[in-house]
Formats: structure tokens, C-alpha cells, sequence
């Protein structure tokens, strides 16, 4: 559902009634009440009475890949492996040599693994030269319609609603640090909660084959089920776990009763509520204002995090819900890397992220022990692995020759995701003699069977 509009992109979820009278008031007054007010919604709602405009919740084993990339993914080819067969996979195309018994098994698994659709937002999306990356790029959405406006120009690609010889592609354009690539986070959140509304939207992006009834038929249902978890990646990612292991990770096992689901309904959010520098003091807390987010509301996580649907919608809702269509990034203009700060703010606010305890002093930082020791309803833990022990301004980058390293150490700290794998000629040296770089599918199994 959409109502207030976002730079002319798309509308934004929630719903602003006291406007007008809460758009005189600092900012971090409106902030102070969020918590309160956000815990009395999700009372009514858990009680069998849900707030009005909160939807009821469907479960399902969805997962969406919010990808953040500068153009094309480099290791396309790695991650269509690991959604396995899929709505528009080539004949031709050549993955593995797997024999018939891995065939058999991952038909088998077709019925117990997530269902994964994918959505990117490119830094140039008009230079992804890939057609199954360009169709599931963000487009810009007629704001008179709840239609999404789009078509694609690939010589004889995909045309879904021919309004023109060009892509309408949508693209923030961000630079390094820069609020846009907070603001594109957020448009891949609202985007993917869209997902389960229009159908036209489920079939776009969904990247696995749809779950079949027992008679073969697929149902609008079964293409278009909503999102249940959200997982932020870059194009230097490659998945560090199996498919299955994705869902078991992130939902527990498929046979697992309610109570069990609920011990899983978690967000992963690596967050901290003190600066761990004196550049996250200097550059992250202190660029925002008490007046419009008081200090012990501002927290820091990995930017590569996964939201449980609750919490996604909680957090796309906030402005619109509870500070009366005031946008939150509009507070972390000054803030450098942004992306780091505002997911575990807003969910700081909406009271989801905490303190331990009412102790002053206590903090969440790197002394803190305990998945929950940031809320009940988060484990704080990486997603995604990164080694920093160069200490430098970026995580160190890898290639193939790393590649079976890199995933032990990413699946000993139980992370799902590794970075930064990139193409040898971006590193010193360039492709002298050691071919691309890239991952190869084979290398990735091998991986993958190695580690178990």
C-alpha cells in the first residue's frame, strides 16, 4: 500500500493522519513516543485484534536477495546455481557436471527449500548487460498507479508493459557513504513488500520455481506468496551455504511446529549502541542532532543484515506510521555511511532493538554476550562474512584461489554469506596469466562438500 511518495518513486507504506499537527514538532519528540505507541499496535495485533491498516501475517519460506551492485553481478552464474532450477533458466545452460542422483535430490529439495525472489538496485542500471538481472532491477512506478511502469529493450527481451523503447530503470546513483544508498535500501525493503499484494510483482521477481499443487496447477498464491525474510547483499557476494541451508538457518526445520517457527521469526542484526571509534563518534553520532534523534536511539550495525518481515514492515512504516510522513533518513544527511545507522536506529526506536537492562551505562558493544542481548526478537550475529584484519577502509577482497578458504572461515562463524569476491583485474596485477577471478560452479560445490 502506498499513500506518501518517495522522491517520485514509488509510495511509501504506512499513513500519516496527524500530519499536520505533528509537522511543527522536533523530530526526536515524535521519536520519544514511537516505541510506546508501536508496542501497543503490536499488542493489539498478537491479541487477536490487529491495529487498524496492520495486515494479517501469512507464513511461508520466502526470501528475498535485495541486491545493492554498481552494474552487473559478477557471479551470476553461482548464485542461479544455488536458487537451482528455476522460472527462466536456458536449456543450454551449462552448470555442473552433476550426476542423476544430484538431479533426483534437488527435485526432491524443490518442495523444502525457500522460495527466493531477487531485486536489485544498480549504482548504472542501463549497464547490466544481463537480461535475468535487468528483469528484476527496480523500475520507476507511474505514482498514478499501482502498476509498475516497465520495458525492457534487449533485443527481443522482455517486454511487460511496452510504454516506450527504453528501460525506466530507478537508481539513486549513490556514491561511497552517501544517504542514497540508505534511501535505495529502503526502496528494496518497500519494494519487496509489495511482493504478495500485485502478482504482477510476485512473477517479476520471483528467481525459484513456484510451488505446485498436487495436481501440477500453480495459483496466483503460489507465485506471489509474501516475503518472509529480507536479506541485504552486494555483487561481490557469493552464498556461503546451501539453499536448505538458507531455510534451515533462517526458519528451522520444515517440519517444525508453531512455537518452533517463532524461535526462528528472528531478524539478524549485527548492532551495537555505542560508537566502537572515535570515526563512528565523530561521523556517525555526533552528525545527528539530539533535536531530531536523541543519542541513545542511534545505533550501528552491518550494513549486510537479514529483517524478518515484521520488522521490515515496521521499519518502512515508521515515517508514515508514527512521525507523521517525516522521513527518517532526512536526520542522516551529515551521517557518513549512513547504511550503517539506519536500519538498527529505526528499529532502536521502534523499540525492537534494546539495551539490556535500564542501567545507565550498560551498552550493546563488543563485551555483550548472548544472541538476544539486543532484544528479544533479533539475533545479533553476522550474516556476512568480511575479514577486516588489514584494518583498512575496506574489507580485504578475494578471488577464486581464495574461494575455499574464505567459505570455511565464513561457515565456522555460522555466516550465509561471504564478501568481497571480485574480478583479479580489479586488484593489483590484473588478470596476469590467472584467468577472470571468478568462482566457478565446480569450485563452489567442491567448497560446499568439503565443509559440509
Amino acid at each position: 500500500g502506498g499513500g506518501r511518495g518517495r522522491d517520485g518513486y514509488r509510495g511509501g507504506r504506512g499513513r500519516d493522519d496527524n500530519r499536520a499537527s505533528e509537522g511543527s514538532l522536533p523530530l526526536a519528540q515524535l521519536v520519544k513516543a514511537v516505541a510506546e505507541k508501536y508496542a501497543a499496535d503490536t499488542a493489539k495485533h498478537t491479541n487477536g485484534t490487529p491495529a487498524d491498516g496492520l495486515p494479517e501475517r501469512r507464513r511461508t519460506r520466502h526470501i528475498a536477495l535485495l541486491f545493492l551492485t554498481i552494474d552487473d553481478l559478477p557471479h551470476e552464474h553461482i548464485w542461479k546455481h544455488w536458487l537451482g532450477p528455476n522460472l527462466d533458466s536456458d536449456a543450454d545452460e551449462k552448470t555442473s557436471a552433476q550426476d542423476e542422483t544430484q538431479e533426483v535430490s534437488k527435485r526432491e529439495d524443490e518442495d523444502t527449500n525457500p522460495i527466493v525472489s531477487v531485486i536489485c538496485h544498480a549504482k548504472f542500471p542501463e549497464r547490466i548487460k544481463s537480461e535475468w538481472l535487468r528483469a528484476r532491477h527496480l523500475m520507476i512506478r507511474d505514482a498514478s498507479s499501482n502498476e509498475t511502469t516497465e520495458t525492457f529493450s534487449n533485443g527481443g527481451g522482455v517486454d511487460n508493459a511496452a510504454v516506450g523503447d527504453s528501460p525506466r530503470f530507478h537508481s539513486r546513483r549513490p556514491s561511497w557513504g552517501s544517504i542514497e544508498i540508505t534511501k535505495a535500501m529502503v526502496d528494496l525493503v518497500e519494494e519487496g513488500l509489495r511482493i504478495g499484494d500485485d502478482p504482477a510483482v510476485g512473477r517479476r521477481y520471483l528467481a525459484t520455481a513456484p510451488r505446485r499443487s498436487s495436481d501440477g496447477s500453480v495459483t496466483a498464491a503460489d507465485i506471489n506468496p509474501p516475503v518472509d525474510r529480507f536479506v541485504f547483499v552486494s555483487e561481490s557476494c557469493l552464498p556461503a551455504a546451501t539453499l536448505r541451508e538458507f531455510g534451515l538457518a533462517l526458519f528451522g526445520p520444515t517440519d517444525g511446529d508453531e512455537r518452533t517457527a517463532a524461535m526462528y521469526d528472528k531478524s539478524w542484526v549485527n548492532a551495537r549502541s555505542s560508537p566502537n571509534n572515535g570515526y563512528a563518534r565523530q561521523l556517525q553520532w555526533d552528525a545527528i542532532r539530539p533535536v531530531d534523534i536523541p543519542p541513545g536511539n542511534v545505533w550501528k550495525a552491518d550494513q549486510w543484515m537479514v529483517l524478518n518481515r515484521v520488522h521490515a514492515e515496521a521499519v518502512a512504516e515508521l515515517p508514515g506510521r508514527y512521525l507523521g510522513g517525516r522521513d527518517l533518513w532526512s536526520a542522516m544527511r551529515r551521517v557518513r555511511a549512513s547504511d550503517e545507522i539506519y536500519f538498527p536506529t529505526a528499529m532502536s526506536i521502534l523499540g525492537i532493538l534494546r539495551r539490556p537492562s535500564d542501567v545507565a551505562g550498560v551498552e550493546v558493544d563488543e563485551n555483550s554476550s548472548g544472541e538476544s542481548c539486543a532484544g528479544d526478537g533479533v539475533r545479533r550475529r553476522k550474516v556476512t562474512f568480511c575479514d577486516w584484519s588489514m584494518e583498512a577502509k575496506n574489507p580485504a577482497s578475494f578471488t577464486a584461489g581464495d574461494w575455499r578458504g574464505v567459505a570455511r572461515r565464513a561457515r565456522s562463524e555460522g555466516c550465509l554469506v561471504v564478501r568481497k569476491f571480485v574480478r583479479a583485474g580489479s586488484l593489483p596485477g590484473g588478470e596476469q596469466g590467472g584467468g577472470d577471478g571468478l568462482v566457478a560452479v565446480e569450485d563452489w560445490n567442491a567448497a560446499m562438500a568439503s565443509v559440509g
